[in-house]
């Protein structure tokens, strides 16, 4: 291969797919994809070294293959060094639905060189779907919601915005907090393996605020699936990455 020849330009997201698909201050309901943007890092003995040949964003396969799925089929190409130790950082539309979690928690068992975190822009709420979490929690992949910093930082890296900054909806901050209430719920009973897990960068800055009601969010959850968000079951500042990086910075 000639070394002379450019690297071809990564691909990015149009702005209105990205406000529909992540930054919707409402439930999701009629929207039937899942999208994934992800970033790998590499520790070099003192800090995370971004890998800018594996960062971009990708989408299930309508009615074949979860995007969680889809980003493993990617990974296992790219030979990961097993004697190195990686980061992967997913900001998807959804989170994990129970079958994708019990993937992602089967490939990190097997993979000791790499660490995942999870931001979600919504909860998935459908058949098991607090298994999933819990499950993903307990092998140290534990799901957040994505904040305004983290909408803004996806904005900035994955979308072609054209230089604008990132305006979030006016009722996008009062979506977030509902969502943060519900996964809070959901993974309290299992809070502990939280922060005693040995993995690197499992601690995420909202979970230290304790809640203790259940919350009272009157937006129906939902997932992409055909239908919307009918018949589910009722849930419960900006673009730099110091909020991120309050997790520890060592392996």
């Amino acid at each position: 291969m000639d070394d002379s020849i450019a690297p071809r330009p990564r691909v990015l997201m149009e702005p209105e797919m990205f406000k529909q698909q992540f930054a919707n201050e409402d439930q999701g309901c009629g929207l039937r994809q899942t999208y994934l943007c992800y970033e790998v890092e590499r520790w070099d003995g003192s800090s995370w070294v971004p890998m800018a040949e594996h960062q971009g964003f990708l989408r299930n396969q309508p009615r074949s293959r979860h995007a969680e799925l889809c980003f493993l089929d990617l990974l296992s190409h790219w030979q990961l060094d097993p004697a190195q130790r990686y980061r992967i950082t997913w900001f998807i539309s959804w989170s994990p639905c129970s079958d994708c979690a019990e993937h992602v928690v089967t490939f990190l068992g097997n993979s000791n060189h790499v660490n995942l975190r999870i931001f979600a822009a919504r909860i998935y709420t459908l058949s098991r779907y607090q298994e999933g979490l819990q499950a993903l929690q307990k092998a140290g992949a534990p799901a957040a919601i994505m904040s305004l910093d983290e909408f803004a930082y996806c904005w900035n890296t994955f979308v072609d915005n054209q230089n604008c900054p990132f305006e979030p909806s006016p009722g996008l901050a009062n979506a977030i907090q509902c969502r943060e209430e519900g996964l809070q719920h959901i993974l309290q009973p299992s809070r502990v393996s939280l922060f005693g897990s040995s993995r690197p960068g499992d601690a995420h800055p909202s979970w230290t605020a304790q809640r203790a009601q259940v919350p009272a969010c009157s937006a129906q959850g939902g997932g992409p699936e055909p239908g919307g968000c009918s018949g589910r079951r009722p849930q419960g500042a900006h673009g730099d990455r110091t909020r991120r990086r309050c997790f520890p910075s060592a392996p």
